[in-house]
């Protein structure tokens, strides 16, 4: 990056190697000197010229009904196993894209601000981010997360919002954009809200980056942790490893939080996982960019999670449960991939029980 910015090498000499980082940061929290490699990435990829890339990005993310039919036909595709045919027979990267939609894909669209009224004694008042991926693909963890925040006491709102925070620009070379699609996407929520929560660990560190009020922008699961549970959870008697997404670890620093909560869970086990640290091979859509190493990557991470022993992979961000559950696919006995927060959910609220 500092030879491109010296003139000693074009961005043409750089390109294959800006392109294969996964951009998982585990290098900032070690780096003595606290370099912010993120950022500078960033930075650096906006002298790259994928304008493919640039341009579905622009295309996709600007079209709320664009962006529902692209959901929709990814959810038939899985459906009527069109999906299956492609990640078998297809060339990367439409194979690797092929296999990182869901086996069990759910939808679900809230209306512009609309609210769910807290249940026993108000605790507070909080808004979602509801994000790109999740409503189309992953719309149960959504309805989990507001289940679980009405039975846990708070009133929560899902206000007129962009369909995307700007995290996939940022990574993608277009910052500016991303940046500016993280500001209005911030200004949509009401000062007077407690917490912004934003059910995605990647999009999560985005905004909580790009925002003047960092200390209102949570990951659900860290906003749960800070306030504490209450109620009597449920018993769940199953073995579990909880794969912790990359930004959240280093960038948003969480490392006990979750399995904290997870342990409130009667007979829940939650087993040890070799190399949690490490990334699961998705970095954003870097799987899609570079499927070759990426899927190296995730090939490690598999064989830790087959070697624990667990019946169940639980990670709280949609693109790595996405990777966890293509490449989960190919164990004898697939492993279910889920967000904690429906674990808490089932545990928690009597309408998931």
């Amino acid at each position: 990056m500092r030879a491109i910015e010296e003139k000693r090498l074009t961005p043409a000499d750089t390109q294959e190697h800006l392109e294969d980082c996964l951009l998982c940061r585990a290098c900032e929290p070690t780096c003595p000197s606290g370099i912010p490699y993120g950022s500078l990435l960033n930075q650096a990829k906006a002298s790259q010229s994928n304008l493919m890339l640039r341009g579905s990005l622009s295309l996709i993310f600007s079209s709320k009904k664009l962006l529902r039919l692209l959901a929709f036909s990814l959810r038939l595709s899985r459906k009527f196993g069109v999906a299956k045919v492609l990640e078998t027979f297809s060339p990367n990267p439409i194979k690797v894209m092929a296999a990182s939609i869901p086996s069990h894909p759910t939808s679900y669209y809230p209306k512009p601000g609309q609210r769910w009224q807290a249940k026993g004694e108000l605790r507070g008042k909080v808004g979602i981010h509801l994000g790109c991926t999740n409503p189309g693909l992953f719309g149960s963890v959504l309805q989990d997360t507001i289940r679980l925040f009405q039975e846990q006491g708070f009133e929560v709102l899902t206000p007129p919002q962009p369909i995307c925070c700007g995290a996939l620009h940022s990574h993608s070379g277009l910052e500016e954009k991303g940046r500016l699609l993280a500001e209005r996407t911030l200004a949509a929520f009401p000062e007077t809200l407690d917490a912004v929560l934003v059910p995605s660990a990647g999009c999560a560190a985005h905004l909580s980056e790009h925002s003047e009020a960092p200390s209102k922008v949570f990951e659900p699961l860290l906003f749960l942790s800070r306030q504490g549970l209450k109620g009597k959870a449920k018993p769940i008697p199953i073995q579990a490893v909880w794969d912790p997404p990359c930004h959240l670890q280093h960038v948003l620093g969480s490392t006990s939080e979750v399995p904290s909560l997870l342990s409130t869970i009667p007979e829940f086990e939650l087993l040890a996982l070799k190399e949690s640290g490490m990334c699961c091979g998705a970095g954003g859509i870097s799987f899609i960019r570079s499927p070759d190493l990426s899927s190296e990557v995730t090939k490690r991470k598999l064989e830790n999670i087959q070697a624990s022993g667990a019946e169940f992979i639980l990670s709280s961000n949609p693109g790595c449960q996405m990777r966890l559950e293509a490449g989960s696919r190919k164990f004898v006995k697939p492993l279910p991939v889920e967000h904690p927060i429906s674990f808490l959910a089932k545990a928690y609220c009597a309408s998931r029980r």
